[in-house]
């Protein structure tokens, strides 16, 4: 009769804990996560970015993002990022509810706080912390919220930016197409080239007819050299911006400039390299409002000598 109490006793013990451990599995797999509400990225106006170190606050004004307080245009890839990481945030599952956040870098000196606003609504918060071992997920926090969980996508490198990396460093752009007139200056050397049209001397024929460029006297430069010139401004970029000089600063003594043009005139003017190590060039340009530096390499694409452009050496129109 013991032994038969005793297996009754088991069995209802095993029945007990099997109806726990069904049910705190169904807990933990019905679990409701969070949901961000799906937004317009029309609506949304600013975004500020605090770290431990660093607050950055972005603004949207008249299509345009800035950054705020000292109005420098963002980079518009960059900032197209975060919005579309705000209208698509999705969480996948609840990591942790410990508020233990240091291993999932939530803590005051690795977590990035993210504010969204339209206007002066703040509609959306959450903490950015490392990217999880998947390496297709993030730990973030929602406001409010004292859970972690897996948010899907790299967040941190959306988020995690300085002020001068967020800065928007095209100097110069343009359609190589429109360009139609090429003015260069280095020293006292001039050269300037027009676009003119001429019979295709392969056709033999006038109603057939390219575009060369050609200068004053009538010489044709080396189309390659143009061409390679023309690629490099069309898209240029700058190494990084000088903050502790302005525009105005650098008028005086260009090693080189260059006119181009199209629909509008773009110019670039370049100085003296400021160091042999470092290996940059101070230069201003009509597409930036900001001081910049060149790389060595850029310049050795766009500083390009009057030998070089024409097939028969001159140092002159």
């Amino acid at each position: 009769m013991k032994i038969k109490k005793e297996f009754i006793f088991l069995f209802v013990a095993i029945a007990a804990l099997s109806v726990y451990l069904i049910q705190r599995e169904t807990d933990r797999s019905h679990y409701q996560l969070p949901q961000f509400t799906g937004m317009a990225v029309s609506d949304i106006t600013r975004i500020e970015i605090t770290k431990s170190d660093l607050s950055i606050v972005l603004e949207k004004t008249d299509d345009t993002w800035r950054i705020s307080p000292q109005g420098y245009p963002a980079d518009k890839p960059k900032v197209e990022s975060m919005l579309k990481n705000v209208q698509d945030l999705t969480l996948t599952a609840m990591v942790s509810e410990s508020k233990n956040y240091i291993r999932y870098g939530l803590i005051d000196e690795e977590k990035i706080n993210i504010k969204i606003f339209k206007g002066d609504a703040l509609i959306m918060e959450f903490e950015v912390g490392k990217q999880a071992g998947t390496s297709r997920h993030t730990f973030i926090r929602p406001a409010g919220d004292h859970r972690v969980y897996h948010a899907r996508g790299n967040l941190k490198s959306i988020y995690d930016h300085t002020t001068e990396s967020l800065r928007d460093r095209s100097v110069l752009a343009f359609d190589k197409n429109e360009i139609s007139k090429i003015e260069i200056a280095e020293g006292n050397k001039k050269i300037s080239l027009t676009l003119k049209k001429e019979i295709d001397a392969e056709n033999q024929s006038p109603e057939i007819t390219k575009k060369v460029w050609v200068s004053g006297s009538g010489k044709k430069p080396d189309e390659k050299q143009i061409s390679i010139l023309l690629g490099a401004l069309s898209k240029l970029r700058c190494v990084k911006f000088i903050n502790d000089r302005k525009k105005k600063d650098f008028v005086n003594n260009p090693i080189y400039e260059i006119r181009l043009t199209g629909n509008e005139e773009y110019v670039l003017s370049i100085f003296t390299k400021t160091g042999e190590e470092t290996g940059v060039y101070p230069a201003v340009s009509s597409g930036s409002d900001y001081p910049f530096e060149l790389s060595e390499g850029q310049t050795n694409n766009i500083i390009v000598k009057p030998e070089q452009i024409f097939r028969e050496l001159s140092t002159s129109k």
